[in-house]
């Protein structure tokens, strides 16, 4: 367990969350890339 009594170890915890946090949005922008990059290259190749 991860007692919040000192200051100290609560910066940790938020630091670590943020840390999750921009690790999952990045995840989030190369889904979102790859499928809009996918989505273009099927219209290419309809479209040829």
């Amino acid at each position: 367990m991860i007692s919040i009594n000192s200051g100290y170890e609560y910066e940790r915890v938020i630091e670590w969350l943020a840390k999750i946090g921009i690790f999952l949005s990045r995840m989030e922008i190369v889904d979102l890339w790859w499928r809009w990059t996918s989505f273009r290259l099927l219209v290419e190749v309809r479209r040829g």
